[in-house]
């Protein structure tokens, strides 16, 4: 192989390893957000379900 193609594939190489690095950040913040989405839904939910039993056990 030439010198140019070597070097174009590792120029190649290394924008594909930056991309790589950026996916995993930003599916890592995806995570992140689904997580907090999720724990807000299932804590809203419990709280619901908490307060009516509450309702109907000590103030009915």
């Amino acid at each position: 192989m030439t010198k140019s193609i070597i070097e174009t594939i590792n120029s190649k190489i290394k924008e594909l390893q930056k991309n790589l690095i950026l996916l995993k950040k930003v599916s890592q913040e995806v995570n992140k957000e689904n997580i907090k989405e999720d724990m807000l839904k299932y804590w809203g939910i419990e709280r619901g379900i908490q307060n009516k039993w509450i309702e109907e056990n000590y103030y009915s």
